[in-house]
């Protein structure tokens, strides 16, 4: 086990409990929501807010930034896409005297599950007609994104929006199969199946260009599921409701299903793969899935992180670290690969709602190795401005920003584990 270092830097800006974190695709910046509704982005160069305003009636469940566009989801039903040209809010200055985003678009959303959404952009190359660019609002110049929510209505069904036109693509595309009741007329919603057990408590959508999209959800009864397109060869911009559809028509099919939680899943993430799968609950157990498994036996290894009751969890960008933030404060790192523990951050006084990692941002400068460890942490010498810049993003790459109950953030600058 590691030495538990200090955080990097602590950040105050928020007066309530924080609820959501994302770091910017450069790691330069920090986005923040509360419970309260505020949300901040903090320049990490300086360590000082940008913005801080009141985005949301009720608390943040979720914030994050695709195609140089930014996406806050709250509890008041509402999901905000922001004009982020206006204010120069990316721009780095003397906040947070920044006036805050004007909303570019919203959309009604069901939070009652307090579920947070996810979101993946799909590059322009990928798209098979060039009249895809459709759509309001001008941020999304060459790519365009998917979204996935809870159902408007029904919080055990999920739905598929596309951005920036916020039009809905897949309705309750998670429906269990069942045979259409020819005695309801198409246009209104067939029943669920009695099957279904539990709202969603986390969903992760994802992209590429082997596998098209896939979706992977987690339970209040403790199950993970994982979802594709019936035919990857079709358009997946090819609108679809499984409400209206008879089991041996359905857009989408269920590819896997786990159960490795007797209680609701509280968080989850899944690795830049789509190979694995990691959920924490109110139990002591950390559940690792192989989404890519044929076989059901054996994909679902556990491993105790000693302590009952875990609120978040978080994989590094390069999928080699887990970390778990607990009902006590504390964040337990895990190796991605075996679940080994490595050790443990203790900084929060309270429940750590929410973590996020770094991205991984290529070093264009090559007079610094990435994996140089001496010359990385090294900031006493003297060296060019391009240098400096180069150990800064090299930096900034290790950081681990963790938030809880206690309205603070902290910052941890994790070692590179070369071997987890």
């Amino acid at each position: 086990m590691t030495a538990a270092p200090d955080p990097h830097h602590i950040i105050r800006t928020h007066h309530a409990p924080i609820a959501a974190l994302r770091f910017d695709p450069t790691n330069a910046k920090l986005y923040a929501g509360d419970q309260d509704g505020f949300i901040s982005i903090i320049d990490l160069k300086a360590r000082r807010p940008l913005s801080h305003w009141k985005a949301h009636e009720g608390g943040v469940l979720g914030v994050n930034e695709v195609n140089a566009c930014l996406i806050s989801q709250g509890r008041d039903n509402k999901l905000h896409l922001y004009d982020t040209h206006v204010g120069n809010l990316f721009t780095s200055g003397p906040g947070p005297s920044h006036p805050p985003p004007s909303i570019a678009a919203s959309l009604d959303i069901n939070a009652l599950n307090f579920c947070r959404f996810s979101m993946c952009s799909i590059p322009r190359s990928s798209l098979r007609m060039s009249s895809a660019k459709k759509g309001k609002g001008k941020a999304f110049d060459d790519d365009v994104a998917v979204l996935a929510l809870p159902n408007l209505v029904d919080s055990e069904l999920a739905d598929i929006y596309l951005l920036p036109s916020m039009s809905r693509l897949h309705a309750a595309f998670n429906m269990p199969p069942q045979h259409a009741d020819k005695s309801i007329k198409p246009a209104k919603t067939i029943i669920p199946a009695s099957t279904r057990s539990g709202l969603i408590m986390a969903i992760h959508i994802a992209y590429n260009e082997a596998e098209k999209l896939r979706v992977v959800l987690a339970y209040e009864d403790g199950r993970v599921e994982m979802w594709k397109l019936a035919d990857d060869e079709k358009d997946w911009r090819q609108a679809s409701d499984a409400r209206l559809n008879e089991a041996d028509d359905r857009a989408w099919i269920k590819v896997r299903e786990f159960k490795g939680h007797n209680e609701a899943v509280m968080a989850m993430t899944v690795n830049s793969t789509l190979s694995r799968a990691y959920t924490v609950s109110a139990d002591h157990q950390l559940c690792r899935y192989d989404l890519s498994a044929e076989s059901e036996d054996g994909c679902i290894k556990k491993q105790n992180t000693g302590q009952i009751g875990n609120a978040s969890i978080a994989i590094s960008a390069d999928d080699k670290v887990v970390a778990v933030g607990g009902w006590d404060g504390k964040i337990r790192l895990f190796s991605a690969a075996s679940l080994k523990p490595l050790g443990t951050l203790a900084f929060h006084r309270e429940t750590v709602h929410t973590l996020a990692f770094a991205n991984c941002v290529p070093v264009t400068n090559d007079t610094i190795a990435p994996g140089d460890t001496a010359s990385t942490l090294d900031l006493e010498a003297e060296d060019s401005d391009e240098e400096e810049e180069t150990r800064e993003q090299l930096l900034r790459g290790r950081y681990l920003a963790s938030g809880g109950k206690d309205t603070r953030i902290a910052l941890w600058l994790l070692k590179d584990f070369a071997v987890t």
